[in-house]
């Protein structure tokens, strides 16, 4: 009981922090990047609800991982929750996810891969694999993901290795899926409608850290 209430205070102050960490950031990162835009007109509507996003997606993602990890390894995946939150934020808002935030994600996965004593050849074979996988599969979707998917995946799987790697990638693969073929179902988007196929990754990535941990 007290675990859980620990998890809980921690979760919402995480939570909170990354709200506001993270809005600021994103804010930061669109103004950088405002030529490259997909809505630029649109950036501060689609903004909406941003802070309550962040707080939400980050606070249970904490909570779980407090659960389930060791202090050490719990740090990390912290780090890489922000990475991951960031990131889905702002391929929902712009369908974008900018090399400038990934690369520092990718650099901090090494340090954490190193630290953790992870298995570091597995691991970067595995961000290989799925960059290459990725991009194959991006080639036949015909613009249903983007480069930003392919890095990203990169980038999960240089963090979680193989195992949770192919996870992240099978449930993000079907969940995207699914969700396509709603929206074609329903008739709120035809086949040649975009839609930010990212989130589906990062919050598969961070399900499976939450509930798994690292795997030594």
């Amino acid at each position: 009981m007290n675990s859980l209430i620990f998890a809980g205070i921690f979760a919402v102050l995480y939570g909170f922090l990354t709200s506001f960490i993270g809005n600021k950031l994103i804010d930061f990162l669109l103004m950088r990047k405002r030529y490259e835009l997909t809505f630029p007109d649109d950036m501060y509507i689609r903004g909406k609800n941003r802070k309550f996003f962040l707080f939400t997606l980050s606070a249970i993602s904490a909570f779980f991982m407090i659960l389930n990890l060791e202090p050490f390894a719990l740090a990390f995946a912290l780090l890489f929750a922000f990475g991951m939150i960031i990131a889905t934020r702002t391929d929902m808002e712009q369908y974008l996810i900018f090399d400038v935030w990934l690369i520092p994600c990718a650099i901090i996965g090494i340090i954490a891969v190193l630290a953790m004593n992870l298995p570091f050849k597995e691991h970067i074979l595995t961000a290989a694999a799925l960059f290459v996988v990725t991009f194959i599969f991006a080639i036949f979707s015909k613009g249903g993901m983007g480069g930003g998917d392919v890095k990203l995946l990169a980038v999960i799987g240089l963090w979680l290795g193989y195992d949770l790697g192919l996870l992240t990638f099978v449930f993000g693969a079907v969940l995207g899926g699914v969700y396509s073929l709603f929206l074609l179902i329903t008739k709120k988007a035809d086949k040649g409608t975009s839609f930010p196929y990212g989130p589906f990754f990062t919050i598969s990535a961070l399900v499976a850290l939450a509930l798994c941990g690292f795997q030594y």
